[in-house]
């Protein structure tokens, strides 16, 4: 569902009445200037996370033209940037579709805000050529969870103390406390051979390993050494595939 919202006060600070050279007895509204922005459903696509919006472009209400300019950046919990966008220019009554995308994957969990900081440039000729700007800025909060990982480190070859020989399957996770590593086997005829599941996740991120003795979950004859393809996921979702040779005794 689309909202609009209403875009906070124009700054009139000591830098900017440098711009503002008409005197103003109080902030100058988004309205005003013919200003709008709407935000947008935020969603995600190819693995990254978007706040979009739609604005149209206003224009200092004293001159007869001008342009808007607006961009973008992410602050962590501490205030520091993240991600930022640069400039892009709106022309008065035009209308645009923005959308700010990054991958969030990598950031920590946590607060995070963001900021969409617009500036409405106009200039007017006249006795003196006087020019105007005025600023505003949008803050909204997200509260990002960072989602858990896990990738398969190198298979080794495990004789266990009744010389019982297993191949041995490392994956190392992340974010994961009481999530399930699943794994699947296939051979070079993309045939499933094995498949197996491990225990919840004890700790946020450690590393836990699964075992294969090299026969067949159906039963029958162990399997030789060769190329085999291993899927993996946590949580039963977004599987993982990796082709490693196995050594099988």
């Amino acid at each position: 569902m689309r909202k609009l919202f209403k875009v906070f006060l124009a700054l009139a600070l000591a830098g900017t009445m440098l711009f503002v050279l008409s005197a103003q007895s109080g902030a100058v509204t988004a309205a005003q200037c013919g200003l709008s922005v709407i935000k947008k459903d935020n969603y995600t696509s190819d693995g990254k996370y978007y706040v979009a919006f739609t604005v149209t472009g206003g224009k200092p209400y004293e001159c007869r033209s001008g342009s808007t300019f607006f961009s973008g950046k992410l602050l962590n919990a501490s205030g520091g940037t993240v991600f930022t966008w640069s400039e892009y220019e709106v022309a008065n009554g035009t209308t645009v579709n923005r959308n700010y995308g990054a991958d969030w994957s990598g950031l920590a969990t946590g607060t995070y805000t963001f900021v969409l900081r617009m500036r409405v440039y106009g200039y007017e000729w006249g006795d003196y050529g006087q020019s105007y700007n005025y600023y505003w800025e949008l803050k909204y909060s997200y509260n990002h969870t960072k989602p858990a990982t896990v990738n398969l480190n190198t298979p080794e070859t495990y004789r266990s103390d009744d010389g019982t020989y297993y191949n041995k399957f490392p994956f190392a996770y992340s974010g994961a406390k009481g999530q399930t590593i699943y794994m699947e086997i296939y051979d070079a005829n993309s045939r499933l051979v094995y498949k197996t599941n491990g225990n919840p996740c004890s700790y946020d991120a450690s590393t836990y390993s699964l075992y294969w003795n090299g026969y067949p979950s159906s039963g029958g004859l162990k399997c030789a050494s060769g190329n085999y393809t291993i899927k993996y996921w946590l949580g039963g979702k977004n599987p993982k595939q990796s082709t490693r040779y196995l050594n099988i005794y």
